[in-house]
């Protein structure tokens, strides 16, 4: 068996948070996701849902060399639940180059999903071609700093994507 010497000196255990801002991002290829709750309960004793969906991370493109090729966290488009479905097609709107809120754009973006395939399959993390034209698409995010509500990271600074803009706006 070969011998491996791992280097962890590049390594960090910090989640990167950028300052707040309007960021231009490139996004990586979307993966599909599913995380069970299975046994979980919330904090008033609810049992928790299972969620799924895709996951996409922005990358910052930027002259600052602090910030450039940074990865922001991963923006998730969830589908275990209806409520999502708004953000959703605006995230993918943005994504496309597409201005939210004109239904000219709206109607050619869903025709774009009836013709390409969203389907997505969380065993393999594959995305149906609509997805997969995210990939290397740019996009601007408005970040936020908040501090995390819950979990084993409570209390610690993280970024909330406040608002999408196509890439020409």
């Amino acid at each position: 068996m070969p011998k491996y010497q791992p280097n962890l000196r590049n390594a960090t255990t910090q989640f990167f948070v950028a300052p707040d801002g309007t960021y231009t991002c490139v996004l990586k290829k979307p993966k599909a996701f599913f995380n069970s709750n299975a046994g979980k309960f919330d904090d008033n004793g609810v049992p928790k849902k299972d969620n799924f969906g895709i996951r996409i991370t922005p990358v910052i493109e930027s002259d600052d060399e602090k910030l450039n090729g940074k990865a922001l966290s991963s923006h998730n488009l969830w589908f275990h639940t209806e409520k999502t479905e708004n953000n959703n097609l605006e995230f993918s709107m943005c994504a496309l180059g597409f201005t939210p809120r004109n239904l000219d754009h709206e109607n050619t973006v869903k025709n774009m999903m009836d013709e390409q395939g969203i389907e997505f399959d969380t065993e393999t993390g594959a995305v149906g071609q609509f997805w997969a034209n995210f990939e290397g698409k740019r996009i601007k995010i408005v970040v936020e700093t908040e501090m995390v509500s819950q979990g084993a990271r409570k209390g610690q600074p993280q970024n909330r994507f406040t608002k999408f803009m196509p890439f020409g706006d």
